[in-house]
């Protein structure tokens, strides 16, 4: 009886390899951070992340609102359906 072996393709190698990646990509990005708040003003780089912070609430609210107002109109198309055509929409 014959034993069929598979190889792998470097699947090991591969991975190692990205996973190498990945951390000297985390790492470059960590330095380059450091090095901005070296070399600017740290509250500079506050201020703007309070503004980015503020702009993605502001629109998460007005997302927010946007699906409500769907909502209601699905509700009252719903009731327009179901009372005055009798047709009755799946849940």
């Amino acid at each position: 009886m014959k034993k069929v072996i598979k190889k792998s393709n470097n699947l090991d190698f591969k991975i190692d390899s990205i996973i190498e990646t990945i951390d000297s990509l985390a790492i470059s990005v960590a330095r380059g951070f450091d090095n901005m708040a070296t070399r600017n003003d740290v509250s500079k780089i506050y201020i703007k992340l309070d503004d980015i912070d503020h702009r993605l609430g502001s629109i998460e609210h007005n997302h927010t609102r946007r699906i409500e107002n769907l909502e209601d109109k699905v509700r009252i198309f719903s009731t327009i359906f179901e009372k005055n055509l009798n047709i009755k929409i799946p849940k």
